[in-house]
């Protein structure tokens, strides 16, 4: 897959595959229910080859609505073939560098823009990553039926900590976007994302197939309703997952995706 620039930073430190940082510690927990897959995306996705499933639940900031961030999960089967060790497919992942090749010949443009992705540090222990950063600056189109907010944009510090595998996992990551909180001063000011926090996982599937997790809590800066924010989210996830694991778009298109529905919280 050709490069690809982000508007994420990914920041993982070498925690020695240990465990999360403490603040963080109640949205790792309640981001570990993500990864049961549901009997949908087995039953209606991979046991008819297709590839991809997606959950998103909005959650409500009141009873209106009209506010909130929304609980996302993507679970992705991929080819042994392609990506041979748990290592070569987490590494893929975190090819940051990639991104934006990836997605300026891959993503629809009518959805995503991906203007730059960077690797800002990278620590390793024998061939696992344990801390990463990350800086992407990308867009996203909001608009969702007679609803056209225009291109809203988001540059972003990221940072990845490479942690002990959860039970049932390979491998797993986890990483948090925390507005300037955390950000060196060159890669402020952040725009356009108030806070994403979420973990990516990598399990054996099958003998043919590694199953990749990825689920996140995320809120951006725009106030729009969450409902309206997840399937705006979902193009985009599917977009950026798809530029990072070098889908053929000619095959995994918009049909290709099992939704599971959520109801909103």
């Amino acid at each position: 897959m050709k490069g690809i620039t982000t508007f994420f930073i990914i920041f993982v430190s070498n925690l020695s595959l240990g465990g999360v940082p403490a603040e963080y510690q109640e949205n790792f927990e309640s981001l570990q229910a993500n990864l049961i897959v549901p009997d949908q995306c087995i039953e209606e996705g991979f046991d008819q080859d297709l590839a991809v499933c997606i959950k998103a639940k909005p959650v409500c900031d009141g009873s209106s609505c009209l506010k909130g961030y929304v609980s996302q999960t993507l679970y992705v089967i991929v080819e042994k073939e392609l990506y041979p060790t748990v290592d070569d497919t987490m590494e893929q992942f975190l090819s940051f560098d990639n991104w934006v090749d990836g997605c300026s010949s891959d993503c629809d443009n009518s959805v995503i823009k991906m203007n730059s992705s960077q690797t800002i540090s990278m620590d390793r222990s024998d061939e696992s990553i344990t801390f990463a950063e990350q800086y992407m600056d990308f867009e996203a189109l909001v608009k969702d039926g007679v609803i056209n907010l225009g291109w809203h944009r988001m540059v972003t510090y990221t940072r990845y900590w490479g942690i002990q595998p959860l039970e049932g996992q390979l491998r797993t990551v986890f990483f948090a976007v925390d507005g300037d909180l955390n950000a060196p001063p060159e890669y402020q000011p952040s725009e356009g994302m108030k806070y994403q926090i979420g973990m990516a996982n990598v399990a054996d599937y099958n003998e043919d197939y590694w199953l990749v997790t990825y689920t996140h809590d995320i809120r951006i800066t725009k106030d729009i309703m969450p409902n309206i924010g997840a399937k705006i989210l979902n193009k985009v996830l599917f977009n950026i997952m798809g530029a990072v694991f070098d889908w053929d778009f000619a095959v995994f298109d918009r049909s290709s995706i099992v939704y599971v529905e959520d109801e909103k919280q």
